[in-house]
Order: structure tokens, then C-alpha cells, then sequence
């Protein structure tokens, strides 16, 4: 199962998961274990991160499944009263994170974040953050010359060499409203 922790977007979702079951010939009905959040988690907290740790756990009991991945989405929304430039707030998220979700779950957690302003190279914030990385991906839209492209690129692997950039293309699908 898959849990993602929705800080922003939440009103798209229900679109954006009926778009990916028309691309990929799956059933709305379906019985997907994608369970998704209406609100963000302020993961700062120690209380707070303990308490979508419970939850998770709860809901893998009611649905007799175990949890393979958290999602983040996004850091900002779901850090809490800190200061994502702080080192050591920083350091207190990623704590959280380990402590209740991937030791206590014993699953992968996928964080998005945005970029710096000034620069687009580079994730926004303490560069403590990147360092508690095991990977980290930078995923960006790209004019080509019949539109755009997201292209997802490697920038860093702890356990594996860097794959090559991948390519992607937004797919769009009417949904009859």
C-alpha cells in the first residue's frame, strides 16, 4: 500500500487517478491501495509525526495490507512551524521521518520539494537536507520542439550509479466533465 501525505493539489487528485486508470486500462473500481490525506502533516512536530505513523498503521490493519512507500507532498507543506533553511529543524524533520516512518513502517518515504528561487539547480532550503538524501531526483518541464517534456535526472545515489536522464511526456485524457 501507498500512503501520500497530500499538502497541496488534494482537489486534482481524484482526476489525476482517473486519468492515470484510462492510460493504463485499469478500472475505477478497481481496489488500488493508494490511500491519500486531505491534509497536510506538520511532520516537525514529533506528536504529529507519531500520530500519522498510528494512522498508517490503523489503516494497513482495516485494509489488511502493509505499506510499501509514504509520499510527501510537499516538504514545505508538510514541515510544520519550523524553517526549512534551519540545519536543525531540517535535521529534526528527517529524524521524524526515519524514526516513524521508515523504522516504525519499515517503508521507502519519497519527499517532493521545490527549487531555490535564484536557482533552478538545487533544492530550495538547508543544504542539510540533500545530505540526508539517499536519492534525489530533479524533475523539470523542457521546451522541445513539439511542445514540452518533463525530464526526470539523477542527482544523486547513495547505493547505485546515477541513471541517465529520463524523458517523459504529459499525457492528457478526457475525463467527460
Amino acid at each position: 500500500a501507498v500512503f501520500y501525505l497530500c499538502g497541496e493539489g488534494a482537489g486534482g487528485m481524484g482526476r489525476r487517478a482517473a486519468a492515470w486508470c484510462i492510460e493504463n486500462g485499469v478500472s475505477l473500481d478497481a481496489d488500488i491501495d493508494i490511500h491519500t490525506s486531505e491534509t497536510p502533516a506538520a511532520l516537525l512536530d514529533a506528536s504529529s509525526a507519531q500520530a500519522v505513523c498510528e494512522s498508517i498503521k490503523a489503516m494497513c490493519e482495516e485494509h489488511g495490507v502493509i505499506p510499501a512507500a509514504v509520499a510527501i507532498d510537499t516538504l514545505a507543506r508538510n514541515f510544520g512551524g519550523g524553517d526549512e533553511n534551519s540545519a536543525k529543524d531540517i535535521g529534526q524533520f528527517v529524524a521524524h521521518i526515519d524514526q516513524y516512518l521508515i523504522h516504525e513502517l519499515g517503508c521507502a518515504v519519497l519527499t517532493s520539494h521545490h527549487t531555490g528561487h535564484g536557482t533552478k539547480d538545487r533544492a530550495r532550503g538547508s543544504m542539510s537536507l540533500p545530505g540526508a538524501l539517499d536519492t534525489q531526483y530533479q524533475v523539470q518541464k523542457e521546451e522541445v520542439k513539439d511542445g514540452h517534456a518533463i525530464v526526470m535526472t539523477c542527482k544523486k545515489s547513495k547505493d547505485f550509479g546515477r541513471l541517465e536522464p529520463q524523458t517523459m511526456r504529459l499525457m492528457v485524457h478526457d475525463l467527460g466533465y
